[in-house]
């Protein structure tokens, strides 16, 4: 796993991480979406959903390909694996500790960006390396798929 990245997990709002995966999940490494889609799936007003896609594009994180699509660049994508990985470390951490997978999946989903990278890679040496999930979704892929409730709600 590549910890490195001109932006850390850390750097990321709440909001940015959850858009960042939301494309993540959508579109993979590369393929284009539209960005009514993200905003469908985010359940977001399409003006809302366009300004934060420009604001993560003036970060590197995203690239407006044409009118209305958007792709994550080499670092959001980075990001967006980063922040897949440490959920599904968390996830392991809090199942360890008692809680069924939903519920470690929830908590796992409001502090993701919240534990330094270097924290989650210290823990999942210690963790025996797992390769997926307690849902058993691999935690690295190529393609955007995420956790079951990775966007939980409060």
């Amino acid at each position: 796993m590549k910890a490195e990245s001109s932006l850390g997990i850390t750097e990321l709002s709440d909001c940015e991480m959850k858009y960042i995966l939301a494309i993540f999940e959508l579109g993979g490494d590369s393929r284009p979406i539209k960005i009514s889609d993200l905003s469908k799936h985010l359940n977001l007003a399409l003006p809302t959903v366009s300004i934060m896609v420009r604001k993560l594009a003036k970060r590197g994180l995203t690239c407006v390909v044409k009118r209305g699509y958007v792709t994550l660049t080499g670092n959001g994508c980075v990001l967006a694996r980063m922040l897949i990985h440490a959920h599904g470390i968390l996830e392991h951490i809090f199942v360890k500790a008692g809680l069924t997978p939903n519920e470690a999946c929830c908590i796992a989903s409001r502090i993701q960006n919240k534990v330094p990278y270097t924290v989650i890679m210290e823990l999942w040496e210690k963790m025996g390396k797992p390769l997926e999930c307690p849902h058993g979704i691999p935690m690295v892929k190529k393609e955007g798929r995420v956790c079951p409730c990775n966007f939980c709600k409060d």
